[in-house]
C-alpha cells in the first residue's frame, strides 16, 4: 500500500525552502573547488521505493510517519493521501 505525502512551502524564505528540499532529497557538496565531490542522502534516498513528484512524494504507508515528521519539524505543511485498495 502506498501512500502520497504533499508538503507546501508557501511563504518560506529561499533558505528555508533549499533546507526542505535538502534534507528530504539530499544534495551534492563540493569542496576545493569542485574538486572534490560528496553525495549527501537525504530521507527518501533512504526510504526503498519512494518515487520524488513536484510538490510531492509517494512511499510506502510505513513510511508515513517518518516523512510527516520531518516535514513537521522543518515547519513544511504536510497533508497526505491514501492509496489503499478498497
Amino acid at each position: 500500500m502506498k501512500a502520497v505525502i504533499s508538503y507546501d512551502l508557501t511563504g518560506k524564505s529561499p533558505v528555508q525552502k533549499t533546507r526542505i528540499i535538502r534534507t528530504l532529497f539530499g544534495y551534492e557538496d563540493k569542496s576545493n573547488f569542485g574538486k572534490y565531490k560528496y553525495a549527501r542522502k537525504g530521507l527518501i534516498s533512504e526510504i526503498p521505493n519512494a518515487h520524488q513528484i513536484k510538490g510531492a512524494i509517494l512511499v510506502e504507508k510505513r513510511y508515513v510517519p517518518q516523512v510527516v515528521r520531518a516535514l513537521k519539524k522543518l515547519k513544511a505543511k504536510p497533508s497526505i493521501l491514501d492509496l489503499s485498495e478498497n
